[in-house]
């Protein structure tokens, strides 16, 4: 008697529902605007330079590359579907009442929800509108469902629903879940496929076919069961069931390339995009250079290593060839950052171009200049500069400085040629991420305590490739509105990429030929404060590569270097490209025999350097016996290092104050013998 009571309640609540959905009906939103959410979204196919497919349908909130019409779905996959979702379809109006008084019934004798009653049309509502699940919403679902009905025809409605119903995955449409979990096009499927792919739709995640294989095949079963007593189906179908062996494919696209795809959509929002539009990527390319850097991070995950990117670029046509991003977050496009746009602390991998300024302000490869302490006040404390090895070495040339990317000689050069200097020429080459003043970077910029990108980095390294010629970069092949502008003397490109394709000039710093690549490659690392960064950049003849390992959240990782971690990598890619060597020194350079000691012309005993000048750079003075005092450190009065201006000390209360001293130091000329101190 009690059951009765409650049946007859949720009839009338299912009475008063409906008549709540058919006023509601007259009140909705116009059913022509099912069609809005996708129809405002450009249709835009990215292949790669060869015509392989870069785009994946979930790149969008909506399908818009894989769409079919309902005609060519095979029919027993959409009996199935619409026996599994919504058997009275063609005969409902859009909310199906009796299939939801079954369910009510079947939900209370089971003590909570076992079963759901939204017709297909009230799931695209659901789709097109989401809400969040509340009685209320329901209501407005049956309202617009009527609505949506009386203006569109049922095959336009059942059309929408196979093509955008969402698969996990953030897969939608019938046509991209068989190419995600079969590999296949739906016209190819076994019939058991089809049954699975039209039972996940009610639980996509949780029924995966490589997530829960028994579970699924269950519900296979059942929908069989169902079909076969309509007569659908022959006996003969449980039987492949159970012989059905599921094997998940290789990925359906050659490449995935979720954050090319991601940029080039914001391209084509300020340009006009073809429906399929050709992009610069190597499909092949990019998926190997995937691979091989995921297994450097595999490698050194023990290091805590959790992220990199890669991006190779051809600087003699200005294309982008590859584009990728690994990693813990590097790889889930849900997350905000792109490590190749990433603002990062590039370490020592500015150098190059702190020395490019100080070449063409006069400095020579042969230039002396002294690798030693170096203390410099930073508002009231100071900073001590060191190198990455602890080491010191003196005076040295320029060459091996750069080389060795020693961190004071680095120092002494922006302040030769001024760090306004060297910020203008910077931001000329592209760092636009650059934009506090001189005061905030200060000498700190030649060591990289600013921040820059991935993609600013590779960028100014092709302008060192094309001999200082800066050109823009591009992703779509039809981009040809790039203009050029010289920012370094051909001479001067040439030197520092002879410099940093020398092993010998970075023999002090760098053994066991990590950086030793085959043929003469151009290349540089950078490490960023407690390891926080490792890069590495590298260009031949034709291909700039630049590599970064770290993670996104900016923890740190454990002593990983760039000649550790990115280095690797960076070979392993210009082995697979087996390009040429880097661009030769112009033919206006000249080269000259000097004393590989103190980079004058040499004199009978002196050891012999060959070296290359600038055209009225040529030394002219004879070594007299290594007299090294004409460093760039060389002073001609003397100078206060230690203490710093308006530098503040405290006493430490825990050390006898007999025991705490600080030293007190002066550099003076070199014919300065005797120095005396007055402290007030």
């Amino acid at each position: 008697m009690r059951y009765r009571v409650v049946v007859r309640v949720l009839l009338l609540l299912l009475i008063l529902s409906g008549g709540g959905a058919l006023y509601l009906s007259h009140s909705m939103r116009s059913g022509d605007e099912l069609a809005f959410p996708v129809m405002r979204l450009k249709r835009t196919e990215f292949v790669d330079r060869h015509g392989t497919p870069l785009t994946r349908t979930y790149e969008n909130d909506w399908n818009i590359d894989a769409q079919l019409d309902q005609t060519e779905i095979p029919a027993f996959l959409v009996q199935s579907i619409l026996l599994s979702e919504d058997q009275r379809f063609f005969e409902h109006t859009g909310v199906d009442w009796q299939a939801r008084v079954m369910a009510m019934v079947q939900n209370i004798r089971a003590g909570g929800i076992v079963r759901g009653a939204s017709t297909i049309t009230e799931q695209v509502v659901r789709m097109a509108y989401p809400r969040p699940r509340t009685f209320l919403s329901r209501l407005l679902e049956h309202g617009e469902a009527i609505r949506l009905e009386g203006r569109y025809d049922k095959d336009e409605i059942l059309n929408f629903y196979v093509n955008q119903v969402p698969y996990g995955r953030r897969v939608r449409g019938i046509a991209s879940a068989s190419q995600e979990y079969f590999g296949r096009a739906v016209s190819t499927l076994h019939r058991v496929e089809m049954l699975m792919l039209a039972v996940m739709i009610r639980a996509p995640s949780a029924l995966a076919p490589d997530v829960a294989p028994a579970a699924l095949r269950n519900r296979v079963r059942q929908l069989a069961a169902r079909m076969h007593e309509r007569g659908l189906v022959a006996e003969s179908i449980f039987e492949e069931i159970e012989q059905y062996q599921y094997q998940r494919p290789a990925q359906s696209l050659a490449v995935e390339a979720p954050h090319v795809v991601r940029v080039l959509r914001e391209y084509c929002s300020e340009h006009d995009c073809q429906a399929v539009e050709a992009t610069t990527i190597d499909a092949e390319l990019q998926s190997y250079a995937e691979r091989m850097v995921n297994q450097r991070i595999r490698d050194l995950r023990s290091y805590r290593v959790g992220d990199a990117a890669v991006l190779i670029v051809d600087h003699k046509r200005n294309e982008i060839r590859a584009w990728v991003n690994a990693g813990k977050k590097g790889i889930d496009t849900t997350y905000d950052l792109d490590a190749v746009l990433a603002l990062r602390q590039p370490g020592s991998t500015l150098k190059p171009f702190v020395y490019a300024e100080s070449l063409t302000s006069g400095w020579t490869a042969a230039t002396l200049v002294t690798d030693a302490p170096l203390i410099e006040g930073v508002g009231t404390g100071q900073h001590s500069y060191q190198n990455y090895s602890g080491m010191f070495y003196g005076p040295l040339r320029v060459r091996a400085a750069l080389g060795n990317s020693l961190n004071t000689p680095a120092v002494r050069a922006i302040q030769f040629t001024g760090v306004s200097t060297v910020l203008q020429s910077l931001r000329a080459l592209g760092f636009s991420s650059l934009k506090r003043g001189t005061s905030f970077y200060g000498d700190g910029l030649a060591l990289g305590n600013g921040e820059v990108t991935l993609y600013e980095l590779v960028s100014a390294y092709a302008t060192l490739a094309r001999g200082g010629v800066r050109k823009p970069l591009r992703l779509v092949k039809k981009d040809l509105s790039f203009g050029e502008q010289r920012l370094y003397r051909e001479e001067v490109a040439g030197l520092i990429t002879d410099i940093l394709s020398d092993p010998g000039a970075r023999s002090l710093e760098f053994s066991g030929g990590m950086l030793n690549f085959p043929g003469k490659v151009a290349v540089k690392t950078g490490t960023s404060n407690d390891f926080r960064d490792a890069w590495a950049l590298a260009y031949s003849e034709h291909y700039t590569i630049g590599v970064w390992m770290g993670n996104l959240d900016r923890t740190a990782m454990d002593g990983i270097s760039g000649t550790r971690g990115p280095a690797l990598v960076v070979r392993a890619l210009f082995q697979k490209l087996e390009d040429g060597p880097a661009q030769s020194l112009p033919r206006t350079m000249i080269p000259q025999t000097i004393c590989a000691t103190s980079g004058l012309l040499p004199a009978a005993d002196c050891p012999h350097q060959s070296e290359y000048f600038l055209p009225d750079t040529v030394p002219t003075k004879t070594c007299e016996g290594h007299d090294l005092s004409e460093t760039q450190s060389a002073v001609a009065v003397p100078e206060l290092v230690t203490p710093t201006e308006n530098l503040r000390m405290v006493m430490d209360p825990r050390i006898p104050d007999d025991y705490e001293v600080y030293e007190f130091s002066v550099r003076v000329p070199e014919s300065v013998r005797d120095v005396s101190w007055y402290v007030n």
